[in-house]
C-alpha cells in the first residue's frame, strides 16, 4: 500500500506569526517570517525571506544581522 507523506516540515528560527494555516505537505527552511493569518500552500525553500498572503508568497527578502 502506498503511504501519502502527510507531514510538515518546519526549519529551525522561524516566526510564524497568529492564525497562519499550512497544507499537508510544506516544506518551509530556516531563518523566515510568515505574516498573521497567512495561508501556506506551497514550498518555501528561500531563507531569510518575508512571507505573507493568502496565498503565502514571499515578500521580501531580509538580511539577519542588520
Amino acid at each position: 500500500m502506498n503511504k501519502k507523506d502527510l507531514s510538515i516540515n518546519i526549519g529551525n528560527d522561524l516566526y510564524i506569526g497568529s492564525s497562519v494555516n499550512f497544507v499537508i505537505g510544506v516544506k518551509i527552511n530556516s531563518f523566515n517570517l510568515i505574516g498573521l493569518e497567512s495561508f501556506v500552500s506551497g514550498p518555501f525553500l528561500e531563507n531569510e525571506t518575508v512571507i505573507l498572503g493568502n496565498p503565502a508568497q514571499v515578500v521580501k527578502g531580509m538580511l539577519i544581522g542588520e
